[in-house]
C-alpha cells in the first residue's frame, strides 16, 4: 500500500489451478502496478510469502509462471513444465521458505 492505493499484491494458496497437485503451497498472482514497477516491490511481495509459508511449516513455496528469467533473479529455480486445467503450459518454480517473526 502506498497512501491508501494497492501498489501490489499476491496470494498464497493452497493448489494452483495446475495438473500436478502433489506441490503445495503456491505463490500465486503476483501484480506490481505499472508505475511501480523497477522499484524491487516484487523481491518484497517474494519475501513475505516464502516467509508466511516458512512460518505455516512449509519448506518450499512454489510458483507458475511464464516470465522467463524474473523469479530466477529472486532465487527461484525451476523444477519443471506442466499445464493448467485448461491446457496452456507454464514452468514451475521452487524455492525454501524461511522462517522468521518479522511477519507474525
Amino acid at each position: 500500500m502506498d497512501n491508501e492505493q494497492i501498489i501490489g499484491f499476491y496470494q498464497l494458496l493452497e493448489k494452483e489451478l495446475i495438473e500436478r497437485t502433489d506441490l503445495s503451497p503456491w505463490i500465486s498472482c503476483v501484480f506490481i502496478d505499472e508505475n511501480r514497477r523497477g522499484e524491487r516491490l516484487i523481491e518484497q511481495l517474494l519475501l513475505h510469502g516464502r516467509i508466511t509459508a516458512g512460518n505455516l511449516g512449509f519448506d518450499k513455496v512454489y510458483l507458475t509462471t511464464d516470465h522467463i528469467h524474473l523469479y530466477e533473479k529472486f532465487g527461484f529455480r525451476e523444477i519443471g513444465i506442466d499445464r493448467f486445467v485448461w491446457g496452456r503450459p507454464t514452468k514451475i518454480y521452487e524455492h525454501h521458505t524461511i522462517k522468521s517473526s518479522i511477519f507474525k
